[in-house]
């Protein structure tokens, strides 16, 4: 009954969403589904467009198909009782569709811990929406991108978020031209986590820095470099090219 008159309040009036209730749930964080008890869901809650309030002051400014939306939707108190909670305000549906990332076994690049499973309703060519997993690591890397302090350690940190392999090193260039490179070198990247990263749904930088490309070793080691070895480069023998994602 509550996601029908979310469709009818939408019709009605321009616009609407559902909220899942969620008992203890901190509204201005991603949903957690290991966190939820027995009983702890409540129902879902329709808000109509003059229910929220757009944060005109924290707009989405990166390049991508974000730009322009606001980075959260507040929900305004009303005698109803209703608490002012923010949002985020992120979609898991990408404007193109994905493709290639079925996991095959025998197939480069989509095998174990590469390759996504092919849901129910998903279309031989692609899906449009993201999977619980993935979409729940995106917005918990929103929310951390709007707490950036602006430190290379901590925008590392925020795009390990996305990548389940830890042993992922991440680095960037400062190419003094105000703008970066971001490098993802050894372990294993999901196909579905480099298709949302080129399609622009997690370009955190600093205002103004142009971000120019994602790149990634094409093995599970270094970025080849002459006489280097540490975490991110190897020499002769170890090193990859580097390869665009």
């Amino acid at each position: 009954m509550s996601l029908s008159d979310t469709l009818k309040w939408s019709r009605l009036y321009g616009g609407a969403i559902s909220v899942i209730l969620i008992d203890g749930q901190d509204m201005s964080q991603p949903l957690r589904m290991e966190t939820i008890g027995r009983d702890a869901f409540k129902g879902v809650l329709p808000l109509d467009r003059w229910m929220l309030n757009l944060t005109s002051t924290e707009i989405i400014t990166d390049l991508g198909p974000d730009l322009g939306k606001p980075r959260f939707y507040e929900v305004v108190g009303t005698a109803q009782g209703i608490p002012g909670w923010k949002m985020i305000g992120l979609s898991r549906y990408v404007k193109t569709p994905i493709t290639g990332v079925y996991f095959a076994l025998d197939t480069d690049r989509v095998g174990f811990d590469q390759g996504s499973w092919k849901r129910r309703f998903d279309a031989d060519s692609g899906f449009t929406e993201l999977d619980d997993e993935t979409y729940r690591a995106i917005l918990r890397a929103k929310i951390r991108a709007n707490h950036w302090d602006g430190t290379c350690e901590m925008l590392a940190a925020i795009y390990q978020g996305v990548i389940p392999d830890r042993t992922v090193n991440i680095f960037f260039t400062d190419n003094q031209d105000m703008s970066m490179d971001v490098y993802l070198t050894g372990g294993v990247v999901p196909e579905v986590i480099k298709a949302v990263i080129r399609q622009g749904y997690l370009n955190i930088k600093p205002e103004g820095v142009k971000l120019n490309a994602y790149s990634g070793s094409e093995g599970d080691n270094g970025i080849f470099g002459f006489d280097i070895r540490n975490g991110y480069v190897d020499g002769f023998d170890t090193g990859s090219w580097s390869v665009k994602l």
